[in-house]
C-alpha cells in the first residue's frame, strides 16, 4: 500500500494507492476509490492508524511539519514536538522526566522502617537523625533544546550543608551563594553505579529546586552532563520513567 498525503487549501488530503492492501479496503473489491476520513476513523484500529501515517509524513515531510506547527500557533523552533533521529518516532516534550522520589537508601527499607526511621517531604529528608538529603536537578544538556533534561535526584550532605541550605530555603538571594558539596544517593538507569558520586549544589531560588553538577569523574553520567545528549538518550530517560516512576505531586523543578 502506498499512502499519498499532500496539501490543498490548507487541508491535508489523504489517497491510498493499491487500495485492496489497506486493512481498511473491502476484501472482496478492487476498485480503486477514496477513502473518506469517517470511513477510516469507523474501522477497528483505524484512528491509531491515520495518526500513526500522519506523524510518518509529517516526520518525512519537513515543510508541511512547519506549516502544521505554524497553524497551530508555534514555531518550529518552540513546538512541543519531537521527532528522534535514531528511532524516527515523534513524541510530546512534555513526557515525564525521569525523577526519584525518595534516596535509594531510604527506598530500600520496607514501608513500616521508612515511616519509623525517616522524616522527609517532597524536598527534604531525614534517616535516622544523621543522614540528610536534599531533592534536586540533574541537568543534561539536549541537542536541539534551548532547556535541559533535568533528572529528579536526591543528594546526601553534611549536617552543615543541610543546615545551610535550610537557612537559604526562602532567601531571593540565595542562588548567589557558593557551590555546597553533596553525594548523588540514586541509581540512574543505564550506568554503571552512579550512587557516591560527588556532586557540587547550586541555589536557584527560594521557589525552584536546586541544580546538581557532578564532580569530574570518568563516569557515562559525567560525559552527559558535560558534553549533552540527544533527543534519542532523554526519550530513553523519559521512557523509563513512564514505566517505572510513580506519580508524584513533587515532581518538577520548582519546591513544594
Amino acid at each position: 500500500m502506498t499512502l499519498h498525503l499532500y496539501l490543498r487549501d490548507q487541508d491535508i488530503v489523504t489517497v491510498i494507492a493499491d487500495p485492496q492492501e489497506s486493512p481498511f479496503w473491502p476484501a472482496r473489491s478492487q476498485e480503486h476509490r477514496y477513502l473518506t476520513r469517517s470511513e477510516v476513523l469507523q474501522q477497528p484500529g483505524g484512528k491509531e492508524w491515520a495518526i500513526e501515517r500522519r506523524l510518518e509524513f509529517e516526520q518525512q515531510h519537513r515543510p508541511t511539519h512547519e506549516f502544521l506547527n505554524e497553524s497551530a500557533g508555534a514555531s518550529p523552533a518552540t513546538s512541543d514536538v519531537v521527532i528522534c533521529a535514531v528511532c524516527g518516532r515523534t513524541h510530546d516534550k512534555a513526557e515525564s522526566e525521569l525523577y526519584f522520589q525518595m534516596p535509594e537508601e531510604v527506598y530500600a527499607l520496607s514501608e513500616e522502617e521508612r515511616d519509623r526511621r525517616s522524616q522527609r517531604n517532597s524536598d527534604l529528608c531525614v534517616l535516622d537523625e544523621k543522614r540528610f538529603y536534599v531533592r534536586g536537578l540533574l541537568p543534561l544538556p539536549v541537542a536541539g533544546r534551548a532547556k535541559p533534561y533535568c533528572i529528579g535526584v536526591w543528594a546526601l550532605v553534611s549536617p552543615q550543608t543541610f543546615t545551610r541550605i535550610n537557612e537559604l530555603w526562602t532567601d531571593p538571594a540565595q542562588a548567589g551563594e557558593p557551590r555546597l558539596p553533596g553525594v548523588l544517593s540514586n541509581q540512574i538507569p543505564f550506568h554503571a553505579e552512579t550512587t557516591g558520586l560527588g556532586l557540587e549544589i547550586e541555589l536557584t531560588g527560594p521557589k525552584t529546586r536546586p541544580n546538581f553538577f557532578l564532580k569530574p569523574i570518568e563516569h557515562s553520567l559525567f560525559l552527559e552532563q558535560s558534553h549533552g545528549i540527544d533527543e534519542h538518550r532523554a526519550l530513553e530517560y523519559s521512557d523509563r520513567s513512564a514505566r517505572e516512576s510513580p506519580s508524584d505531586s513533587g515532581h518538577g523543578s520548582e519546591k513544594d
